[in-house]
């Protein structure tokens, strides 16, 4: 079924929408219709703090600030954002930094990191862009007293 069939435009949600998702293990990439659930997760319970739900077509990065602030707004300080390397991005460091919370975001595989050239630089100048949306994101925050 093509993304604009008849079928697609009857029985689809119409707040829905399309998006990409990359391959993870067994799972294929590829696009697909629906939603993103972007979650921020308390590394110790595992249990989720904050969530926002968005088209499948939403960016996560903007999504970041966003949980942050859910998490403040709950009563929790979270010391820490553990998120994956889609985030590595200045804007993002810079975000979480002056919030008082420690950024934990492995570099992308740029031609400079792979070269080794920044493998010491500070967190607060990490540059690049997101290669692209995830199916669903999930920042990772430590809370404290755990």
């Amino acid at each position: 079924m093509k993304r604009g069939g008849e079928l697609r435009k009857r029985f689809a949600d119409p707040d829905a929408s399309w998006g990409y998702r990359s391959s993870i293990s067994t799972r294929s990439g590829g696009g697909y219709y629906g939603y993103k659930v972007h979650v921020a997760v308390d590394t110790v319970t595992r249990l989720p703090v904050a969530w926002q739900v968005e088209t499948a077509k939403d960016s996560e990065i903007p999504m970041v600030p966003v949980l942050l602030n859910s998490v403040t707004e709950r009563g929790s300080a979270a010391q820490v954002a553990i998120l994956d390397r889609g985030y590595d991005t200045e804007a993002l460091y810079a975000e979480i930094e002056s919030r008082g919370m420690r950024p934990v975001i492995p570099l992308r595989q740029t031609p400079a990191v792979k070269a080794a050239s920044t493998s010491l630089r500070p967190a607060s100048t990490a540059s690049g862009h997101s290669r692209g949306p995830t199916p669903s994101a999930r920042v990772q925050v430590t809370l404290p007293g755990r």
